[in-house]
Formats: structure tokens, sequence, C-alpha cells
């Protein structure tokens, strides 16, 4: 009796199956979802009830006769303060928000705005405003030290803080004295290309700019290669961090050679560092 249940339970399953493979060739859904069905809003949306009658028309003629008529219920989170509350506590901690989705559900433009109405944004520029620091901020609103840095910088903040003020001429002053822009980013925070701009409207050229370095710290070095591994080229590099292309390239290839004596074959190596595999064997096949 049991094997019994069992396929005509799979068969059924197939014969579902089939059915929505082809309505879906079709379909075409008012709400766009990506993935009919399967998420929690689906048993709320008039455009899941017509696929899911849709599919019993597949399955049978007419549908009426086998199954029942399903109202899609109105759903309503039982805990949606408190998903609201870990969005907001996530967020300001510095999980980026695909990672909040991907943990709660909740959609990124959702979490912006849950954020924007808290008021925790208008706060801490307020704190900076009144001369604050960021490690204070964060003592007191429990929002990233990285995060108040971003929104103190953000396009939409007000040229007139001293806050943003002081930033800047701190990041053009390292520039000047001899810090590249991955260095000043490090100390401050600060995207290394913001940095880039604020440099270039200050006229201020880097110590190094236009010339061979005498050394360059190993973290330096890592961030050039992380850089390369990503895909920038190594002009690209050199126009974020202000450090000379040859000197990069060098960098690049002396990290291929050095994988290769590790044991990685050409292949692992291109994936590792973001060259071309056959630059790389070129490269191995003329050591220095």
């Amino acid at each position: 009796m049991a094997e019994f249940v069992r396929r005509q339970f799979h068969k059924a399953v197939d014969s579902f199956i089939k059915a929505e493979k082809e309505v879906l060739k079709t379909w075409q859904p008012a709400c766009n979802c990506p993935t009919p069905g399967q998420r929690l809003e689906c048993q709320s949306c008039s455009g899941c009830l017509e696929l899911g009658s849709l599919i019993q028309r597949q399955l049978h003629q007419p549908p009426e006769q086998v199954f029942p008529t399903a109202w899609a219920p109105i759903i309503k989170l039982p805990h949606a303060s408190t998903v609201k509350q870990q969005c907001i506590a996530l967020y300001i901690q510095g999980h980026p928000p695909g990672k909040i989705r991907e943990l709660t559900g909740v959609p990124a433009q959702t979490v912006f705005s849950w954020v924007l109405q808290s008021g925790l944004k208008q706060q801490c520029l307020q704190l900076l405003e009144q001369g604050n620091k960021p490690k204070q901020i964060q003592e007191i609103t429990g929002v990233s030290i990285k995060l108040i840095k971003r929104w103190a910088i953000s396009p939409s903040r007000s040229r007139k803080s001293k806050y943003l003020d002081e930033l800047k001429q701190r990041c053009v002053s390292l520039y000047r004295e001899g810090k590249t822009m991955l260095e000043v980013a490090r100390l401050t925070g600060v995207p290394a290309q913001r940095v880039k701009d604020w440099a270039k409207k200050a006229g201020v050229r880097g110590v190094n700019t236009g010339g061979r370095p005498s050394m360059y710290s190993q973290e330096v070095k890592q961030d050039c290669l992380r850089l390369r591994a990503e895909g920038k080229s190594c002009n690209q590099i050199e126009e974020l961090t202000g450090i000379n292309a040859e000197t990069v390239y060098k960098w690049v290839r002396k990290s291929c050679m050095k994988l290769s004596s590790e044991g990685k074959n050409p292949d692992e190596v291109a994936k590792l560092t973001g060259v071309d595999v056959k630059l790389v064997s070129r490269w191995l096949k003329s050591k220095f």
C-alpha cells in the first residue's frame, strides 16, 4: 500500500512540474516575480493565484471538478517590527544590503527606507556637527565607524560640515606628505578615489607622483595585487593609488613567479592574480 501511495505521489508531482513548465512559457505576471510561488509574499499575490489557476486548468478541464477554489490569504508577518529592528541593526553594524536580504528576505530598498526613517543618519550627522569623533558616535549610537564616515562624505552632505572639511584637509595633507592614496584610505576610511578627487581639486600632487619611490609597505603592495586580481589594469591602479604602473606590473609579475614556485600551475596563478594565463605562461618560460 505504501509503495502504491509513493508512486501515485511521484506521478502527481511529475504532472504538476510538467504543467507548471508549460504554463510558465506564456505566463506574464504583473508583479514580474522571478521566483513565482517560492516566497512568503507570493501567498498574498494575485499573480501567484492566477498562476495556480492556470496550472490547474493545464492539469484538468474543467479544474472545478477536481480542485478546490484556493483564495490567496492575506499574510501579516507576526514579527514585522522585530524583523525591521534586526535589519536596521545589521545595516548599522556594516553588513551590506545584499547580505541582509539573504538573511532576512527584506529587499535592500526597504532596508534603506527603514534606516532613513529611524533617524540614525541624521543623529550621527548632528553629532559630527557638534564636534564628536566617529568613534564617540559609534559608542553613542551603535553605528559602525565605516558607515558614519560614508554618511559624512556622501554627496547629500553639506559642504560646510566642519568634520568633512577637517577630513579633507587630513587626507590631502597625508597625500602631500608622501602617503599613497591607498595608505590614506586605510588611515582615514575615505575611499581612494575620493582622496584622489580631493587632492586633484586642491592642486596637490603626491611626493611619489611621477617618480620612483624608494620603498612601499607590504600592505600597499598587497592592495595593488588585490586590485589587479579584481580586474583592474596596471594603469587603472596607478590612477587610483598614484603608484607607477610599471612598478605595479613588476609586483604582479613577481607575485606570479612566487605562486609558481609554490607549486601552482599557470591556470591557478592566472585565477589568483587576474593575469591572462598566456602572459603567465610566457613569464614562467623566461624566469629571471
